[in-house]
């Protein structure tokens, strides 16, 4: 489950014959998607109504929600301050992803010939960040694996800069390489020895909202971070939301 802001068409004037109105006043010449997206009110909830009706299934098939519980709406709008939107996006995973040798050394050498993958920006600032402290021979966490079509993309961008990536993840993976590591999350900080950098690429916004079979959780971004903040030897992190 997202919560997201919602998406208006653009304001379109000038048809036909009647230049002085809008398209949306011609409900006929619209598809009805369209009709119902110029206006939010309606369109909210009728998503909210349609959000409220899956959950059903998703326990039934032990998905992620796809409406947030009563009990929890009230932190999760905090309490009436912030307008809930709806828009579902299943990342749970009951089988681990897998990823062999041949993959991860694809993977490698995407990132030694310069390419940047699906964050595009955002990776030319980790490269920028890496060159000036470099994190060689260290101990790295990797907070949420971001493959986005990319494969392991930030282990091995760690691993070109001769770091040792672990990945902290809810879904299961399987790396079949002994240069990689992973642990599954809800992490134990006892069991867990500190590490001396972190990774967090569009991570932390997603937890708590269930998306990738982790808890539902108001305060779960937050936590996460005074998590990793007691999880790291000194105070060294890249993180960047998607934007």
């Amino acid at each position: 489950m997202e919560i997201r802001g919602g998406e208006l068409l653009p304001h379109v004037r000038g048809f036909g014959a009647d230049k002085g109105r809008d398209i949306q006043d011609w409900p006929f010449l619209m598809t009805w998607k369209m009709f119902i997206r110029r206006r939010p009110s309606l369109h909210h909830c009728l998503t909210a109504a349609r959000a409220h009706a899956r959950n059903p299934l998703c326990r039934l098939k032990g998905r992620p929600l796809a409406c947030i519980p009563w009990k929890l709406r009230a932190e999760f709008s905090m309490y009436g301050r912030v307008q809930i939107l709806y828009r579902y996006s299943d990342g749970s995973q009951s089988r681990p992803i897998v990823y062999d040798r041949h993959t991860i050394d694809a993977v490698c050498y995407r990132v030694a010939t310069g390419e940047l993958g699906h964050y595009k920006g955002i990776d030319a600032w980790l490269h920028a960040a890496l060159k000036k402290y470099p994190i060689r021979g260290q101990q790295v966490a990797i907070m949420g694996s971001a493959d986005q079509g990319f494969g392991p993309w930030y282990e091995c961008l760690c691993l070109y800069y001769r770091g040792n990536p672990t990945t902290i993840d809810y879904n299961p993976i399987d790396f079949q390489d002994s240069r990689l590591h992973f642990v599954k999350a809800p992490i134990n900080l006892v069991s867990l020895k500190p590490f001396d950098a972190a990774f967090s690429i569009s991570s932390f916004e997603h937890d708590g909202l269930g998306r990738y079979g982790d808890p539902l959780d108001p305060a779960a971004d937050l936590n996460a971070m005074h998590q990793m903040k007691q999880l790291i030897k000194r105070a060294v992190s890249y993180s960047s939301p998607y934007r």
